[in-house]
C-alpha cells in the first residue's frame, strides 16, 4: 500500500477512540476521581479510627477539624467502602462497554472502508492483510482502548489520592506529588523504545500474515514440487524473525513495572525521612498520609503500566486509522447516469499504463453491437485481461475511453452497470453454503425462479435435482464437493441469474468436459439474443460460436473479424487455430 499522499492523522489513535465517546470517557474519569477520594478518605478515617480504639479517646478526625464517634466513624468507612464499590463496578461496566464498542466500530469501519474502495486498491493489497488488519490489529485496537481507560482510572484515583493527601498534610502530599512526577520521567525514555519496537512488531505481524496466507494456498503446488523444506524454512524464518521483536517488546514492557516498583519504594523512603526532616509530631496524620502514599504508589504504578501498553498499542491503530484513511480516499469512483440497458459499446482510442510511460493497452478502438458474441484472443500479456477489466469498468482508462450507447462509462452508476454487466473468471471462487446460496450470491432480491432459471441456462440444473438435497446441497469448502466443472457452470449461473445484457467470460470453458463445453456453448450462443457475450479464450473450440474475434498483440488491436476472415488474414488466429486443432474435444 501506498501512503504516502495521505498523511496520518496526529494522535489518531485517541481521536479514533474518543470521536463521539468524549461523553463516556468524562464518566469513567469522574467516577474514578470519586472513587478514588472515597478511598482516600477511607484510608484517612480507618487509619485515624484505629489511633483513637488505641488511645481510647473514643472521638475519631475526620477532616480539619471535624470529628464523629469511633462508632459513626466505623459505619462511614463502611458506607465509604460501599461507595467505593458501586463506582468500581460502574467503571468496571463503562470501561467494557466502551471497549468492546471501539473494537466493533474499528472493525466495522476498517471493512467497509476496503469494501467500498477502488479495484485496483484491492487488487494491489497483499494476500492476508485485510484479515490480520481486521483480527489481530483490531485486538490490538481493543487491548489500547483498555490501557487508556485503565490509565484514566488510576490516574483519576491518584489525583484524588494527592488532593486529599494535601488537606491532610500539605508537605507529605508534594513529596508524593514529586514522586510520581520523577518516576513518570525516569521512564519516559523505557516507553518511548516500547512505542518504537512496538511499530516493528506490527510490521512483522503483517509480514507473517501475509506469508502464511500465501503458503496456506500453495498445498498443490508444494507437493508437486517437493519443495516442502524450503517452505518450512521460509515460514520459520518469519516465526524467528517475529519471535526477535517480540521478545524485545515484551522485555521492555516487562521492565517498566519492575523498574517501578524499586523507585516507588525508594521513594516511600524518602518520604518516611522526609516527614522524620519535618518533625512531625501528629501520628495520626503521618500513618494516614503514609497509607495514602502506599496507595498513590500502587495508582502511580497502574498508571505506567497502562501507559506502557497503550504505547505499544498505538502503531497497530495508527496502522488501521492510516489504512481506512487510504482506502477512503480511494474509494470506487461512480457516475450518477442511470442506464437500463445496454444496446452497443464503443471503445475509442483506448489506452492503459499500470507504469507511467509503459502501455499495457494501445490506442484500441472498436464497437460492439447488442446481440454480438465476440472472443478476444491473444498472447500472454497482450493485455487480454486488462481489457475486460476496463470493460468491467473495474479500471479508469488513461487515455480515450468506453462509451455506452454514446455516453461515457464513467459517467454510469456503478451499481446498475454491474447488475447489466456480468463476469465469470476463470478459476471459481465459491462460498461456503448451498448452491442455491452461490447462484444468489449475497443478492436477496434475486428469487428461487431466478436462480433456477440460471442453472438450467448453464446446464447445471439436471445435476442438482439429481441429488436429493437439490439447490440447497453445500458445495463444501471452497466447493470442494463439486467438480471442477460444476463449479464453473455454477459461476456461469451466479453471472446468468439477473439477466444481465453483457456477459463477460474469462476461459469459460477451461475446466469443463467436452460434453459439458458443448452445451455451455450452446447455452452462451442461445444468449446472442438477450445479450452481448464477451469471451476471452486461448481454447479456440470456444470461439466457435462467435460472429467476431478481437486479436491483441503487444497491447494493440491487429485484426477484428469473423473466423472465417481471421484465417486467412490474421497469422496468430491462424497459427492458434492450428495448434488447437489436437487440443479439440471429441464426444
Amino acid at each position: 500500500m501506498t501512503t504516502a499522499s495521505v498523511a496520518p492523522r496526529r494522535d489518531s489513535s485517541i481521536d479514533t477512540i474518543t470521536h463521539g465517546r468524549r461523553l463516556q470517557v468524562a464518566v469513567i474519569a469522574l467516577a474514578s476521581l470519586v472513587a478514588g477520594a472515597t478511598e482516600a478518605l477511607f484510608l484517612v478515617l480507618i487509619t485515624r479510627t484505629a489511633f483513637s480504639i488505641t488511645e481510647g479517646t473514643g472521638r475519631v478526625e475526620v477532616i480539619g477539624e471535624a470529628s464523629v464517634s469511633t462508632g459513626s466513624a466505623i459505619l462511614l468507612s463502611l458506607l465509604l467502602v460501599a461507595v467505593r464499590l458501586a463506582l468500581g463496578i460502574l467503571v468496571a461496566w463503562c470501561s467494557a462497554r466502551l471497549t468492546s464498542n471501539v473494537t466493533a466500530a474499528l472493525r466495522r469501519e476498517m471493512a467497509e472502508s476496503w469494501l467500498m474502495s477502488s479495484w485496483e486498491v484491492q487488487n494491489d493489497a497483499r494476500s492476508g492483510q485485510l484479515q490480520e488488519l481486521l483480527s489481530t490489529f483490531t485486538q490490538r485496537g481493543s487491548n489500547l482502548v483498555s490501557a487508556l481507560l485503565s490509565a484514566v482510572t488510576s490516574g483519576f484515583n491518584l489525583l484524588a489520592l494527592i488532593v486529599l493527601a494535601a488537606v491532610v498534610d500539605p508537605f507529605a502530599a508534594l513529596v508524593v506529588t514529586a514522586a510520581v512526577a520523577v518516576l513518570a520521567q525516569l521512564l519516559l525514555p523505557v516507553r518511548s523504545a516500547v512505542r518504537r519496537n512496538a511499530k516493528r512488531a506490527s510490521d512483522s505481524s503483517i509480514n507473517y500474515a501475509t506469508t502464511l496466507s500465501e503458503i496456506s494456498q500453495l498445498g498443490l503446488e508444494m507437493h508437486v514440487f517437493s519443495i516442502k523444506r524450503q517452505i518450512k524454512a521460509k515460514v520459520d524464518s518469519v516465526i524467528d524473525e517475529q519471535a526477535v521483536v517480540n521478545e524485545r517488546l515484551d522485555y521492555l514492557r516487562q521492565l517498566v513495572p519492575t523498574v517501578y516498583a524499586g523507585l516507588a519504594y525508594l521513594a516511600v523512603v524518602l518520604a518516611l525521612g522526609a516527614v522524620t526532616l519535618a518533625d512531625s509530631t501528629d501520628l495520626r496524620s503521618v500513618g494516614a498520609v503514609m497509607l495514602v502514599i502506599l496507595r498513590s504508589l500502587t495508582y502511580g504504578q497502574g498508571l505506567q503500566a497502562a501507559l506502557t501498553s497503550y504505547s505499544s498499542m498505538v502503531p497497530y491503530v495508527n496502522e488501521i486509522v492510516e489504512r481506512v484513511t487510504y482506502y477512503q480516499h480511494n474509494r470506487e469512483r461512480t457516475g450518477q447516469r442511470a442506464v437500463s440497458e445496454i444496446q452497443r459499446i464503443t471503445v475509442r482510442n483506448l489506452s492503459f499504463e499500470y507504469r507511467p510511460g509503459v502501455k499495457v493497452l494501445d490506442n484500441v478502438s472498436f464497437d460492439v453491437a447488442k446481440g454480438e458474441v465476440i472472443g478476444i484472443i491473444g498472447p500472454s500479456g497482450s493485455g487480454k485481461s486488462t481489457l475486460v477489466q476496463l470493460l468491467l469498468g473495474l479500471r479508469r482508462p488513461s487515455e480515450g475511453d468506453i462509451l455506452i450507447d454514446g455516453k461515457s462509462i464513467s459517467d454510469v452508476d456503478r451499481e446498475l452497470w454491474s447488475r447489466l454487466v456480468t463476469f465469470v473468471p476463470q478459476k471459481p471462487r465459491l462460498i461456503s453454503g448451498t448452491i442455491e446460496d452461490n447462484i444468489r450470491f449475497f443478492r436477496e432480491d434475486v428469487s428461487r425462479e431466478d436462480v433456477e432459471r440460471a442453472a438450467r441456462l448453464a446446464n447445471l440444473e439436471p445435476e442438482i435435482i439429481a441429488v436429493a438435497e437439490g439447490y440447497h446441497r453445500e458445495v463444501g469448502t471452497e466447493g470442494n464437493r463439486l467438480s471442477g466443472g460444476q463449479q464453473q457452470r455454477l459461476c456461469i449461473a451466479r453471472a446468468l441469474v439477473e439477466r444481465p445484457d453483457v456477459l463477460i467470460l474469462d476461459e469459460p470453458t477451461s475446466s469443463l468436459d467436452a460434453i459439458s463445453e458443448v452445451a455451455i456453448r450452446e447455452t452462451l450462443d442461445r444468449l446472442r439474443t438477450a445479450a452481448t457475450v464477451i469471451i476471452v479464450a486461448h481454447r479456440l473450440s470456444t470461439l466457435t460460436i462467435c460472429d467476431r474475434i478481437l486479436v491483441l498483440q503487444e497491447g494493440q488491436l491487429v485484426a477484428f473479424d469473423t473466423p472465417e476472415n481471421l484465417d486467412t488474414t490474421s497469422a496468430f488466429f491462424a497459427e492458434a487455430l492450428r495448434a488447437s486443432a489436437s487440443d479439440r474435444p471429441q464426444l
